[in-house]
């Protein structure tokens, strides 16, 4: 159950009496009015985290540039430790993927 729903006033219950429901879930999802600020803050979360995200793809779409930079016009320059990261940044592509 996340924060986010908690404010919204949106709880899953779990059932566990060995019954279950009829549906066969296992919990079940109950709503409670909420004041406003508790709404707002849920929407100011939701929207930071949302910023946050972009701001990781972001740097890391540039750490890719400096990295790719820097194996091509300096490579003797990178550290183990770069080169490793470098290294865990690669994805195969479509175009890479063996047949």
């Amino acid at each position: 159950m996340s924060l986010v729903n908690r404010l919204r006033g949106i709880y899953d219950v779990p059932v566990n009496d060995g019954a279950g429901l009829l549906d066969g879930k296992d919990t079940f999802t109950r709503s409670f009015a909420m004041p406003p600020i508790c709404l707002q803050a849920a929407d100011e979360i939701e929207a930071l985290t949302a910023k946050l995200a972009a701001a990781k793809k972001d740097a890391n779409a540039k750490q890719a540039k400096i990295d790719a930079l820097m194996l091509e016009w300096c490579p003797d320059e990178m550290t183990p430790e770069q080169l490793k990261e470098w290294g865990n940044r690669q994805q195969v592509t479509a175009q890479q993927e063996p047949k």
